[in-house]
């Protein structure tokens, strides 16, 4: 039995529990990195919202000789913790007119993206690619979300990418904003009670530092607010260096050996960053004489 035939019993099963309170559809969403989850989407009557059970782990624990009946009460445990009891209403997001201040844009990894941004308006930057999603505040719905925003957007609300690309540019550091913390705090933070020992650790690290948002989300887009860059020059130095952590946040550090760097990026891609969560294993240069990021590696 394949992942999608394990789903299509999953939902049989969901659906036969469920009776005629809810709708159970199989489903199959690629992500970021062409990373594709497999699971089963659970419509109840009366609400416009449907959950999603993801069910590829559980599909690794079938075929290691867990009894279908308990990865079925799984699942079902999974929809019940889920659940909306009310109807969130997302009428807001058939007008642009309510749609185009609450517009934002991440970036992502170009070459491992290719069969995603073929659905999705984008911008390329350098080996990257900016692509956009309506930020839903908490406030508003009861349960704050991003929508990836897509082709068919477009098309329904009549707009261009060169217009929501505006509007995103605009919107993006206030939804988002700026943070810029020195790697020494971090580690510092982290440290806690052993602070004394970290001081004597950290005392020959150079200036290094995180740059992300202060919504700790898709806060690698940061690099392309304007000025920023040049801000962190005036720290760092003509020539600092941009390590991508994540699509969460970015590392700098003074201009030295890209090389050396290089590789510290494919090693914590490889071992430390969710494979949806990778932006590129890139280094990257800042000019501050041409305003420029350059890709060097």
């Amino acid at each position: 039995m394949d992942i999608m035939q394990f789903c299509e019993k999953v939902g049989k099963s969901l659906a036969l529990r469920m009776g005629d309170t809810a709708t159970v559809n199989t489903e199959k969403v690629l992500k970021n990195n062409g990373v594709t989850l497999h699971g089963v989407s659970v419509m109840e009557k009366g609400c416009n919202i449907a959950v999603n059970i993801y069910l590829d782990d559980l599909y690794l624990q079938y075929i290691q000789g867990k009894q279908f009946g308990g990865i079925v009460e799984e699942a079902y445990r999974g929809w019940q913790e889920n659940r909306k009891q009310e109807k969130v209403d997302m009428g807001f997001f058939l007008d642009y007119g309510q749609v185009k201040n609450r517009v934002c844009y991440k970036v992502i990894g170009l070459e491992s993206n290719m069969e995603l941004l073929e659905r999705v308006p984008h911008v390329p930057f350098l080996d990257m690619a900016a692509v956009f999603y309506c930020d839903v505040p908490e406030a508003e719905t009861g349960m704050a979300a991003t929508v990836l925003i897509r082709n068919s957007h477009l098309e329904m609300w009549g707009i261009t990418k060169k217009e929501l690309y505006g509007d995103a540019k605009r919107n993006t550091p206030g939804i988002r904003p700026p943070r810029l913390q020195p790697v020494r705090e971090i580690l510092q933070e982290l440290a806690g009670e052993a602070a004394g020992i970290a001081d004597l650790m950290l005392e020959d690290m150079p200036a290094m530092y995180v740059l992300g948002n202060g919504n700790r989300m898709f806060g690698a887009a940061a690099m392309l607010y304007e000025g920023i860059l040049e801000d962190v020059s005036e720290i760092l130095g003509d020539g600092f260096l941009l390590l991508p952590s994540s699509i969460h946040e970015v590392i700098l550090v003074p201009a030295g050996d890209a090389e050396m760097c290089g590789e510290m990026v494919h090693s914590i891609n490889a071992a430390q960053v969710p494979e949806e969560e990778i932006l590129t294993n890139s280094v990257y240069r800042f000019s501050r004489e041409n305003k420029k990021l350059e890709k060097v590696l």
